[in-house]
């Protein structure tokens, strides 16, 4: 899950902290997983025990505080600002732009041949 979202990241520009998110997330379920695994690694029918009904409900709940106090503070908005204009004829055109924070800057040197030769122009 964190490669899938640091490829969103790189990819589409979602914000970062994403991929710190869906580590922590995976992380906070393995409690659930262990308790799951213990009780229910044997073949055949089990019955749900009491430490299932208790210990997985508690961690989910956990799970949710941690993605409240995580995600508290971070900027949910969209990656792109809708901008509306009329063009020439006169039609509304509507067009998405990245947010500034969310653009990419490329700097073009052009390179000069401090050489002699021509060859290497």
């Amino acid at each position: 899950m964190a490669f899938i979202c640091s490829f969103l990241v790189d990819r589409f520009a979602f914000p970062e902290y994403l991929v710190t998110l869906s580590v922590v997330i995976l992380a906070a379920f393995i409690p659930s997983v262990i308790i799951l695994a213990w009780f229910h690694g044997k073949t055949g029918p089990d019955q749900w025990t009491r430490v299932e009904k208790v210990a997985i409900p508690i961690n989910v709940m956990i799970i949710l505080i941690i993605l409240v106090l995580f995600i508290r503070g971070k900027d949910l908005n969209a990656l792109t600002t809708p901008i509306s204009y009329k063009d020439e004829s006169g039609e509304k055109v509507t067009v998405n732009l990245p947010r500034s924070e969310y653009r990419r800057s490329i700097a073009l040197f052009y390179p000069e041949n401090e050489n002699s030769d021509s060859q290497y122009d």
